[in-house]
């Protein structure tokens, strides 16, 4: 008997662990205790995975949804966060711990709607809340409520007078509501009722800053520190502070404290960054190197770790990290927006906006992603899809600086400066010191003629920068619009002292100087440019001009050779050299001498490009097509030569898909030349894509709005797409500004077939 009870107790003990194994709700508990150490170490990802198993088996415990959702946040996954904070809040409804944190978690996800719902059964239960008041009140400030959250938090400070973060928030509410006053009792009536409280001191120093308080502002900083030395928002204040008043040295240990002192990856971003603003590279891929190898920040010290190899010119390596990232995640925004933006700093605005347009599409209220898509677009001439994209920013932070300058500016290029300067007014008037904007701003004014407001608009600069040589530039551009001439000479003259590498300020001297007939000083001028630059391609370029001005064809025609030379992609050198040889009825010799020179040196991509643009001009087309062929075997990025051979095969029955490959080419070394733009439109037009034809069509017309050729290009496009309207208006305009251009007579019979 003894061994049948024996053998009878282990089998009940078995059965007991078996049912231990299978019982869901012990199951979930194991899991959530396993996941609470993890949680404790900070292995947030594996912690997510036994939180997840135990919600799995028990879906109605809470303590897990809750744990689950600060896991979630603590590796930056916003919405699953949000969701499990929600399901929490649903599942403990008297834990009022618990629903405070999903509804704060609400409000950082700009849920105000469902934080305001959440608050209001809150207080349901409970009155006298005060928890849930704020709550309440944090939400109806989200919403834009100011009155209402300013009466929430009232209410909440009468049912606990003595918690100093109330009135800290009250005040941060009646700031928003344009109550300065009232604010600023109330951010000092939290300080007097808990003189230890670092965010007390905060929410005042916040305060002064915005109000333009600096000096007592940084005291306020400094009064939170001395209350809690490691406090990381107080430490990161001042740290910013240090940085905004050219003290930035003196914020890297207030950074590296935080870095140190708080878990998470998020802190040591912040001093990157830090560091990658002072140019300190080194240090700041010291930072993030490490980041890279743990799962949790992997991601997001890789996109960083990119960003400072794009400055370190290292692009390669960025590349590498950046493909990386979207092998794992194919989706992530950041990622695809900093390799957009990488595309544009290589001239690739073709893979730059197919990026980007992912970026939109993984994440459309990416403000940053809206932004590099517009300015792709707008390089690229779609200002259509620009404005677009522009006011899509707009619609999701209307007071956003960036978007509104970038849509000025895309005005102004496009004359609609009309439209540009009450933008640019709404700037300069939220950040009266924002230089960029206001010269924006200026060049707004000059092209409705309001030379006054601009007037007044340039002194303001003159203040804020006096010795800025954009800013000195933007008084000889104003100078010159009043007919100034002595004035413009002064101010650009004073800018080239600021900036001997001003091509702006050299060029404007320049005009200067010939507009006032002073050639001997023109001449002066720019030949001790070429003394101190003598192989740069835009001061090159500039005394070819000036040359030609004077009416000296030997040293036009020795300073075009030599840009050429240093520069093969110079289609506006070739040009004029091409033009002045017709002119001169030289294209004869000019062909001899290059075909000699071409024998010798028969791998010379300017030799042969500018051969190839002498045989075009006679008429040659097949010779020319040889010529542009031997330079693109040296050089087959060789721009003008791949421009000029697409243009040949588009226009001679040549073959198109080759065209457009050439086109493309040239587009990629030459993304902002408008002969391109209309080289590549054009081709689009004869293979029938008319809407990548307008595209292409519209940027050559911005950058050259009165060339007739170009006009009867895009009109053209506009009739194949079924714009007839728009065809018509653009003829006109062709014909009106040359009834003669080279397509006129077509151009001509095109229009009479529109007309009603």
């Amino acid at each position: 008997m003894r061994g049948l009870t024996g053998l009878f107790s282990v089998v009940m003990v078995a059965a007991t662990l078996a049912a231990c194994k299978t019982d869901p709700v012990v199951a979930a508990r194991n899991h959530l205790e396993r996941g609470n150490q993890q949680f404790q170490k900070q292995q947030y990802p594996e912690a997510i995975i036994e939180y997840r198993r135990a919600v799995q088996s028990d879906p109605r415990l809470g303590e897990a949804r809750l744990q689950l959702a600060q896991a979630y946040a603590s590796t930056g996954d916003g919405p699953n966060a949000l969701r499990e904070f929600a399901r929490a809040a649903e599942l403990l409804p008297d834990d009022t711990a618990a629903q405070v944190k999903a509804g704060n978690f609400m409000l950082l996800a700009a849920r105000f709607d469902e934080a305001q719902g959440l608050a209001q059964r809150m207080l349901e239960r409970n009155p006298n809340n005060v928890d849930a008041q704020i709550l309440l009140a944090n939400s109806l400030a989200g919403m834009k409520d100011i009155d209402g959250a300013v009466a929430a938090f009232e209410k909440a400070v009468a049912l606990e007078p003595n918690r100093a973060a109330t009135y800290s928030e009250l005040g941060s509410v009646q700031l928003e509501g344009g109550n300065k006053t009232a604010a600023e009792a109330a951010f000092r009536k939290a300080i007097e009722i808990d003189p230890k409280s670092p965010n007390a001191h905060l929410s005042l120093a916040n305060y002064l800053w915005a109000s333009g308080n600096l000096v007592e502002a940084e005291k306020e900083i400094k009064l939170a520190l001395q209350a809690e030395p490691t406090h990381p928002v107080a430490n990161r204040a001042i740290s910013m502070y240090y940085m905004v008043t050219n003290r930035a040295a003196e914020a890297e240990p207030h950074l590296k404290l935080v870095a140190d002192a708080m878990p998470g990856a998020e802190p040591k971003y912040f001093l990157a960054e830090y560091y990658l603003r002072l140019g300190k590279i080194d240090e700041a891929r010291n930072v993030l190197t490490p980041l890279v190898t743990a799962p949790e920040s992997f991601v997001g010290a890789s996109i960083r770790l990119a960003r400072v190899e794009v400055v370190a010119k290292r692009n390669p390596e960025a590349h590498r990290a950046l493909e990386a990232v979207l092998a794992k995640e194919p989706n992530n925004a950041d990622a695809l927006v900093t390799l957009g933006k990488l595309h544009l700093s290589e001239n690739n605005t073709i893979n730059a906006l197919t990026t980007l347009q992912d970026a939109v599409r993984a994440n459309p209220r990416s403000i940053d992603a809206q932004l590099a898509l517009g300015h792709t677009y707008a390089l690229r001439g779609a200002t259509k899809e620009a404005t677009a994209t522009y006011n899509d920013a707009l619609t999701l932070d209307g007071k956003n600086v960036d978007a509104r300058i970038g849509l000025a500016r895309l005005h102004i290029n496009n004359n609609l400066a009309g439209d540009a300067v009450p933008l640019l007014l709404a700037v300069v008037n939220d950040q009266p010191r924002h230089l960029e904007a206001r010269l924006l701003l200026l060049h707004g004014l000059i092209a409705v003629g309001d030379m006054p407001q601009a007037a007044t608009h340039l002194n303001v600069a003159l203040q804020l920068a006096p010795n800025s040589a954009t800013v000195l530039n933007a008084a000889g551009m104003l100078a010159t619009a009043r007919k100034d001439s002595d004035g413009a000479r002064r101010a650009f003259a004073s800018a080239l002292a600021a900036d001997p590498r001003s091509y702006q300020a050299l060029a404007g001297l320049l005009s200067a100087e010939m507009a006032g007939k002073k050639f001997g000083s023109a001449k002066q001028l720019i030949e001790k440019q070429l003394a101190q630059m003598p192989n740069d391609p835009n001061v090159l370029l500039m005394a070819a001009q000036t040359y030609n001005a004077m009416g000296d064809a030997f040293e036009t025609e020795q300073a075009l050779k030599k840009t050429v030379e240093v520069d093969p992609q110079s289609l506006q050198a070739y040009a004029m050299l091409g033009r002045m040889y017709y002119q001169q009825g030289r294209l004869d010799l000019a062909r001899r001498e290059l075909e000699t020179f071409v024998s010798r040196a028969p791998k010379s991509v300017p030799a042969n490009t500018m051969l190839g643009t002498i045989l075009e001009l006679q008429g040659k087309h097949d010779e020319a097509k040889t010529s542009y062929n031997r330079a693109l075997q040296v050089d087959p990025r060789a721009a003008v030569a791949a421009n000029n051979l697409a243009w040949l095969n588009a226009t001679s029955n040549g073959n198109l898909d080759m065209a457009l490959q050439l086109a493309q080419t040239a587009k990629a070394q030459l993304p902002n030349r408008h002969e391109v733009d209309d080289t590549l439109g054009f081709i689009y037009y004869k293979k029938g894509l008319s809407t990548l034809a307008i595209e292409s069509l519209s940027a050559s017309t911005t950058r050259q709005p009165e060339n007739p050729s170009y006009n009867y290009h895009l009109a053209l496009a506009h009739h194949q797409n079924g714009d007839k309207e728009q065809a018509r208006k653009l003829l006109e305009k062709a014909l009106k500004s040359n009834a003669n251009f080279a397509g006129a007579a077509d151009a001509k019979k095109l229009l009479e077939s529109l007309q009603p």
